[in-house]
């Protein structure tokens, strides 16, 4: 499409010109006509949907809320499968999110008591749902990362567990020093006490005022005591 005339400054001065221009501009409009009306059609239709995209998105988020706070409130036996069915019915959204990390929580607290061998697994696999979430900020995705790697602690799964908490441990968030225990533990698990004490080791020089650093610190006691060599070198 080529592009319509121009009406300079100085045409103004000249009746005739601003005439003459004038009537290019209205020829070139009448020329052009079905292309043009094409074009701002086309603008209308596109900002519609967009509008029509942000208000659908905010009416299944409101919706999505309701939801999960009455099933948030259900009594304790029906509260899981409604979570689950709130998660179902709205993916990708934050309450679908609160959802998910919700029922890895009730799988969670199961699994702590001992009354089902495989909710530690469920309750990984919940908060795996749960990370994958697009809109997570780094300390959520952090948090979610360190229970799941909890949740294969209990499940006896340490190389994923270790592996939650080491990719915990390099992400921006409070949670940091936690995850870097975590990790240690599990690497003394492992019998690995190089790597065990270097996460001990990072959480003390990393976050020297923090409780996590006491923590760190009775366990580097513990690794120079005599009775905890014996053990480990009888174990090996």
């Amino acid at each position: 499409m080529s592009k319509p005339p121009k009406i300079y400054r100085k045409s103004l001065k000249n009746p005739d010109e601003f005439v003459k221009a004038g009537n290019a501009i209205l020829d070139w409009v009448a020329e052009h006509r079905l292309p043009l009306f094409s074009s701002i059609i086309a603008v209308v239709v596109i900002v519609a949907g967009i509008e029509g995209y942000f208000m659908w998105r905010t009416d299944k988020s409101d919706k999505g809320w309701v939801a999960y706070y009455t099933a948030n409130s259900a009594p304790d036996k029906d509260r899981m499968d409604k979570l689950k069915a709130v998660a179902g019915e709205y993916p990708n959204t934050r309450a679908g999110y609160f959802a998910e990390v919700g029922v890895a929580d009730l799988y969670y607290k199961t699994a702590e008591a001992g009354t089902d061998s495989s909710a530690a697994a469920q309750a990984a696999d919940w908060y795996g749902k749960a990370v994958a979430f697009s809109s997570l900020i780094p300390s959520e995705k952090q948090l979610v990362l360190i229970d799941r790697g909890n949740a294969y602690e209990i499940a006896g799964k340490l190389d994923e567990a270790v592996a939650d908490y080491q990719a915990a441990a390099g992400m921006t968030g409070d949670a940091t020093p936690l995850a870097l225990l975590n990790e240690g533990r599990i690497w003394e698990m492992k019998k690995d006490s190089t790597k065990a004490q270097a996460a001990f080791d990072k959480v003390g020089s990393d976050f020297p005022n923090s409780e996590y650093a006491k923590q760190a610190k009775n366990y580097l006691r513990l690794f120079k005591s005599p009775l905890f060599q014996g053990i480990h070198s009888k174990d090996s």
